[in-house]
């Protein structure tokens, strides 16, 4: 998964809670570290046709790495951030 949601964050890692609000902070810790980065937000219709807006997260190149050392893989094997992004020296990629 290249980038998420807090609550898709809280589905993969953290079932049993159940409120994402305890994903969004701790991405917000992370993010402080440099180690994840926002990319942007999704939107849904919800409850009564109203948007329902989340931001979407993303590993930085640091959180790729420290990802790696705590699993005990190679980077390689973790991915990468969105093409490109290394060689344009762009600070992240925003979709819209």
């Amino acid at each position: 998964m290249k980038v998420a949601t807090a609550e898709q964050l809280r589905q993969l890692v953290l079932p049993g809670t159940a409120d994402p609000q305890t994903v969004r902070n701790a991405c917000k810790d992370l993010r402080h570290a440099g180690l994840v980065e926002t990319v942007g937000k999704t939107s849904r219709l919800g409850a009564g046709g109203r948007p329902v807006t989340r931001q979407l997260w993303n590993l930085t190149i640091a959180g790729l790495a420290a990802a790696a050392s705590e699993l005990g893989r190679p980077v390689k094997e973790m991915g990468g951030g969105p093409r490109g992004r290394r060689r344009r020296r762009v600070p992240h990629t925003r979709w819209r």
